[in-house]
């Protein structure tokens, strides 16, 4: 298994990133670590995570 950071990921404007096999756990430390002034949109589901960069 490998494990990124999140500031190892760079998504350009536009586009999307999906994540699969998320824990609820995983999902708010994304969202902990982004902090409440991202950009980036987030949406799960099921243990898919989807991150939009407007």
């Amino acid at each position: 298994m490998v494990t990124l950071q999140l500031r190892q990921l760079s998504v350009p404007p536009g586009h999307r990133v999906m994540l699969h096999d998320i824990s609820w756990r995983e999902f708010e430390a994304i969202l902990e670590e982004l902090g409440d002034r991202r950009a980036t949109r987030l949406a799960y589901s099921r243990g898919t995570l989807e991150m939009r960069i407007p």
